[in-house]
Order: structure tokens, then sequence, then C-alpha cells
């Protein structure tokens, strides 16, 4: 153990000199949360090489045969709390939680109770003892141990699909231009979430939340792909355009001139997916000055917007909005069908072994394992292919990031011979996913209250139960083509849980009813369970947030509006602070001890308070312009 700086880099230079490390023998030195220590450490050491996925987040960073990885990434953003509860080897081996409150002043000459110390050489064991075993997974062998975990799932596919002799030869014809991966980046977007505007701040009774099971899974196994060069069509008629994109997969750009709602069921175009006539981005701003009557960042009414869609997306699309008129160009079609067996076989492995194991205790990691593996295919598949280069100078420090040249970067994408997926792909998994939702939404119509990716809550869940069953069949009917067409047999796709329960991927679980239901916006809502129990889900809010509501109102959902303040000291919520300039001083420690410090640079974290604000924009809508939109197209 040691207190400084100095002793951290002896040890390093000693580390160097005995194992004779070098560019071609490294040692791999894990560090959980490594983007915090770095900025510690960073000019104290001459780095060779330093890789960010993020900026101010290295994934890794060499120096003369040292190479510190960051192991959150390759847990998965899981605390070490959490790694040493999933311990195979090591069941007693525990982080010792609580032993060392961080808010008490230390410095490098403040005595450490045992307690502390042993909080500390906790943290280091656990992590040992999880690379230990994350190496003999790898057969002792820890230079194949990927950096994220993203990377196991990658490596899995991989290999299933290069297993196939003629996988390379269609990968290969599967390449992309600049026009159509620019239509692409601007196609893409994530799940829909989004709450009703006519539902927002208002305790409902009788909610009902309904879930697709592994919806972008579902997707991959029962649904059509471009699986060819996309080519530019030629608009001749509205009845070419329509068989064109019942036979193809379709991109296209669309102007949409006076723009209205159809339905009252939700608003589904993202503003910051739109674009004005010049083709630029839309800000909240903007729109105010458009014309454009924005909810909560979906747009309701507009004189002229610019979209790209899909041809799925085109399809809800039609449900949901009306204009007087919509213009149609720079459209590319490439013929469609499912992905290929490896990739189909691969996502049924990982479902089988998700469905199976879970609730089995002796199988508990096994089963996070697997879980987490299926939950990072779908990540694998939208990993994008232009990331800028985030740059970093020994000097200088962090540098501007360096945007990729296209044209190039699609040429070294296009010839990469480890290359086994296309990056299009991705972009129609969301598309599909959004679709199976909002075909839901739409259904549902006025009981439609909430939506977040794969799940729907709904006012009057029971009446509702023959259109999820309806909805249901058709996923069986897309199951079985899937089935039929790969010759995999069709229980494949519908494994037992430990009960013996037929878990049917893609269909719908009535998975909870609620007493009370209350929401004031996407990702924000609290619920209170039959049992009186309570659940808050707010972006940037802990969990654990729900104690302060309970402790401070007679009853929750009266403190939950966009007025609601969160105090630092019980928020759980951090903020952080990086100082990059030298630093020295004194101070007393809680001992009443007085200590010098110097750090090149640094980062500060301290609790932060929360508070539920919501957008003027949002609240004027909520104020009644919504009212104004439905007369001004009755």
């Amino acid at each position: 153990m040691g207190r400084t700086w100095e002793q951290f880099l002896q040890l390093l230079e000693g580390l160097h000199n005995m194992l004779g490390l070098s560019e071609n023998k490294r040692l791999i030195i894990y560090d959980h949360n490594l983007s915090y220590e770095f900025q510690f450490f960073r000019k104290l050491i001459e780095w060779d090489k330093v890789f960010f996925t993020e900026p101010r987040k290295p994934l890794f960073a060499v120096c003369g045969g040292l190479e510190f990885r960051d192991s959150i990434k390759l847990s998965g953003g899981r605390s070490l709390e959490k790694i040493g509860q999933e311990l195979r080897l090591f069941p007693t081996l525990n982080k010792a939680v609580g032993n060392l409150d961080y808010k008490k002043l230390r410095g490098i000459n403040t005595p450490l109770t045992e307690k502390e110390q042993e909080y500390c050489e906790m943290d280091v064991r656990v992590l040992n003892a999880y690379i230990y075993e994350k190496m003999l997974d790898e057969g002792f062998n820890i230079a194949k141990i990927p950096y994220t975990n993203t990377g196991y799932v990658r490596r899995y596919v991989r290999e299933k699909c290069f297993s196939y002799d003629w996988y390379r030869g269609v990968i290969k014809d599967l390449t992309l231009t600049k026009p159509v991966y620019n239509l692409l980046t601007e196609a893409f977007q994530g799940g829909f979430t989004h709450a009703s505007s006519y539902y927002v701040d208002k305790t409902l009774r009788n909610v009902g939340s309904f879930d697709k099971r592994s919806s972008y899974p579902s997707v991959i196994l029962s649904e059509k792909f471009p699986m060819g060069r996309f080519r530019p069509w030629q608009f001749t008629s509205d009845e070419d355009f329509q068989e064109l994109c019942e036979k193809n997969a379709v991109l296209f750009r669309c102007d949409l001139y006076g723009l209205y709602p159809a339905n009252d069921r939700d608003h589904i175009i993202s503003l910051s997916k739109c674009r004005d006539e010049h083709g630029r981005p839309i800000s909240s701003t903007r729109a105010d000055e458009l014309g454009i009557i924005v909810d909560n960042g979906r747009v309701v009414t507009a004189p002229f917007v610019s979209i790209t869609l899909t041809e799925t997306d085109y399809k809800i699309f039609r449900k949901f909005y009306g204009c007087i008129e919509a213009q149609i160009h720079d459209v590319w079609y490439a013929p469609k069908g499912y992905l290929p067996k490896p990739i189909i076989e691969a996502t049924l492995k990982m479902f089988h072994d998700k469905t199976t194991l879970k609730g089995v205790v002796e199988k508990a990691v096994e089963y996070m394992i697997s879980k987490n593996m299926i939950n990072a295919e779908f990540g694998m598949m939208v990993t994008s292919i232009m990331k800028e280069v985030l740059q970093y100078d020994n000097e200088r420090g962090y540098l501007p990031p360096k945007e990729p040249d296209i044209i190039s970067r699609l040429e070294e994408y296009n010839r990469d011979p480890k290359r086994f997926l296309f990056w299009a792909w991705g972009v129609w998994i969301t598309s599909y996913a959004r679709y199976n939702l909002l075909r839901v939404v739409n259904a549902v119509g006025n009981d439609h209250v909430y939506s977040d990716t794969d799940s729907d809550k709904i006012l009057n869940p029971e009446n509702h139960l023959e259109t999820f069953a309806q909805f249901d069949n058709e996923m069986m009917e897309k199951l079985k083509a899937s089935s039929e067409f790969f010759k995999i047999p069709l229980e494949s796709y519908m494994p037992c849980s430990p009960s013996g329960e037929k878990q049917i991927i893609g269909t719908w679980d009535y998975e909870a009813k609620y007493d009370r239901f209350k929401t004031l916006g996407a990702k924000r809502y609290l619920v209170q369970y039959p049992d009186g129990k309570y659940a808050i889900t707010v972006a940037g809010l802990p969990k654990g947030a729900v104690k302060y509501m309970r402790k401070h109102f007679t009853d929750p959902f009266d403190g939950f509006n966009s007025d609601l303040y969160i105090p630092a000291e019980e928020s759980g919520k951090l903020t952080l602070f990086y100082g990059d300039d030298p630093i020295s001083g004194q101070f007393v420690d809680y001992l009443g001890n007085v200590c010098e410090y110097h750090e090149e640079s640094f980062v500060h974290m301290e609790d932060k308070y929360y508070t539920l604000n919501r957008s003027d924009q949002f609240a004027e809508f909520l104020l009644g312009i919504r009212d104004r939109v439905e007369e001004w197209y009755e």
C-alpha cells in the first residue's frame, strides 16, 4: 500500500524494470473507473498512446509496456459491490461497503483505521478476483479479454459468422457510399420515449404496463433487412413508390408542408431529426421562430419540416400525421431479406440462455452474462462507423476532436476483412422496434399514457388484452416464417423458463399493474404498486430518491411535480469538476491535522441538488396550445 504519487510511480518503474516490459510485452493494470484516476496521474506519466471512447474517458492508456484498462467498461458498468456479489470462484470475497466515509477530509498522513484499510484492500482483491475469473474463461490468457463488455458478444457473433465459408462473400457485397451513409445517419433514431400530453401531471389509477420480450432481438430474428447495395430510384408515381416500399428496404427524404396531427394518440416525429428548407437542423429555439409547435421534443404541427425515413417509418408516420403537401426525393433502395443464419443462431442461443437461467440461484452469474450479451448485441449493431478521433498530447493535454474523412473512412469500412456487420441493419432494427411499439400506441387510442422503447403504459389494461393477443399472433406468424426459412425448430424461438413457462420472443408481457401512476414527461414517472411500494424513474436521478419523497411529503404524488427540488445531501446525485491546472495548499483533516497537498491535475466530486425543471416550450404547450391545435385542424 502507498499514500503518495511518488510511491505509485516507483512501483510502476519497479514493475517495468523487473518484468522487462516493452511495447510487445505489456503488463495490464485494471482500474475500476480509469477516467477518474487518469485525471489525477495523467501529467505524471509520459504516455505512448491513449484511446478515448468519450471526452475525458479513456478506454486504455499505454506507457512503456504498462497498459491501464478501464474495468468498468469490461463489466458493463457494474459497480465493484455488484461484481463481488457475482464472483463464481470467490463467493465470500465482497467489497467492504460502508467501511470508508468519503466525506471525511484526509491527507497523505491521515491515519487509516483498520476498517478503512480493509475497504481499500478489498476493492483491489475483488477486482483482482474478477479479472482472474475472466482470464480463466480465456484459457488463462489475459490478452484475450476484450476491452469492453460488448466485445464478448462481438467476438461470439463474429466467430459464428466466419465459421461459414460463404459469409465473407455476403458481407463483402454490403457496402456504403457517402450519399447512403448520410441518409442512414439522418434516419437513425433510438427508441420512442414519450408521454401523452393529455396525462402529464395527472395522477392516474388503473394503469398497466406491457413490455415486449427482447424487442430488438425479436426484430433481428423475424424481420427482413437491407441485403444488398443501395441504388438510387427515380420517382415516377405514388403507386410505384408504394410498390417499391412493399418489396424493398427504402431510404428517402420527405419534405412536409402544413404538417398536422392526424389523431390524439401521441406525436412521434422527433424535432432533433428535422431540418429546415436549407437542410439545417432545427433547435427548439428556432422551432418557435419557424412556427413549429413542439410537445416535449416531438413535433405537433409545422409549416414546413424535412425528415429522412425508412419505408417502415413511413408506414407508421402516416397513421399519426397528415399534411397539405409532401414531396419525396433522394430515394435509395436495396433488396430485403432475413439476416444471415449465423446471426439468427447466435441471437437464439443468447435468448435461450437468458430465459432458461433467469431465477436459478446457482446460475445467477451465467444468467447475468447471457443477459448482458443479448443486451449488448443491439449496441454492437449500431456502433458508429464514423467516430470523431479524441486526441491527447503529453504537453498540451486534451486536444480538440478530429473529424474523420467520410470518403476515406467508408473505403476502410467497405474493405475491412474483419467486418461482419452492415451498419444499415442497425437503422432498420430500431425502425422496426418503433413501428411495433407505435402500433400499440395507435391501437389503444386515448388509453395510451406513456411509452419507452419496448413498453407501453396504458389505462384500463384489461380492455386491451385482445389487442395485444392479436399482435402476439402476428408475431407468431413471423417467427414461424423465420423458422421455416432457416430450417430451425420453432421451439428455439420460445424456450421455457425454469418454471416451465414458454417465453415466446417478441410477444407482449403484461408486466405490472400500478395502483397509481404519474408522469411529468419522457423518463420522468412515479408509480405505486398494489402492495404500497413506490418506485421512481427520472433520468439523472438515483432510484433511492423515492426515500426523500416519502420522507418529506405525506403523499409522494403531491410532491412529484415540475417544481420538485431535492437538496444535494439527499439526492444521491454527484457532480464532477475537472481541474487541468496544478493546485497546491493546506487543509485540516477530520482529525485536526494540518495536511499539505499538491496535484498537477484533479477531479473534484461533490453532492449535487436535483431540480425537475420543465422547458418553457413544453410548459406553454401544456398550458393550452394543444387546444388551439385541435381548433386549427378541425
